[in-house]
């Protein structure tokens, strides 16, 4: 995490790589950074596409994110590379 937080530093920008389910790589370039899981606590990485910014109230965000049918990803980073 001290890598992605000097890294985030310098750009909030980041490249998403995940696995499809026929083997091919799937990448996105999103908005990340390094903050609190709010349900576990763990620093985590919350990867955000089209939105951005902090709530104070994470029941309220939760609702309006279900009947937008929208979501917000909080990432575990086991491995974090960068140039």
């Amino acid at each position: 995490m001290d890598l992605l937080r000097r890294l985030a530093a310098a750009s909030h920008l980041a490249v998403l790589a995940t696995t499809r389910p026929d083997g091919s790589v799937q990448a996105s370039l999103v908005s990340a950074g390094v903050m609190d899981d709010p349900v576990s606590g763990e620093p985590s990485v919350p990867v955000v596409v089209a939105a951005g910014g902090t709530h104070d109230d994470w029941d309220e965000y939760d609702r309006v994110m279900a009947a937008e049918r929208r979501t917000a990803v909080f990432v575990h980073a086991d491995r974090i590379s960068g140039n």
